[in-house]
């Protein structure tokens, strides 16, 4: 599975209204980490210098939140899952495309 950009953990704390303190908070990346990937949303290497397992622990504290990443040639995106037991108790995971965000990578078409 491919990591997400700074610009999806934005547009997933966005989705979910949470601050980078929260995230902070319930990711165990320090704040200071996430301010510096984020910073770099706009920069081409932006995950050259940031730690994989940093951006690992942002991943799965957003995917436990419902988040998932969606990566394509064209663009990636971010999309919130409504995530439910059925009456069996069991966990089922539906999407709910009305809370998409994607980003737009190139500049042109």
């Amino acid at each position: 599975m491919e990591l997400p950009c700074a610009r999806q953990i934005i547009a997933a704390r966005g989705l979910l209204g949470i601050s980078q303190q929260t995230l902070s908070e319930n990711s165990g990346v320090s704040i200071a980490a996430i301010k510096r990937f984020e910073a770099k949303a706009d920069q081409s290497s932006e995950k050259l210098n940031t730690r994989v397992g940093t951006i690992s622990k942002l991943m799965l504290y957003l995917n436990s939140r419902g988040v998932a990443f969606l990566s394509h040639s064209d663009f990636k995106g971010v999309i919130i899952k409504d995530i439910w037991f059925n009456n069996q108790n069991q966990y089922v995971s539906c999407l709910k495309f009305n809370f998409l965000a994607i980003i737009k990578l190139t500049e042109s078409l």
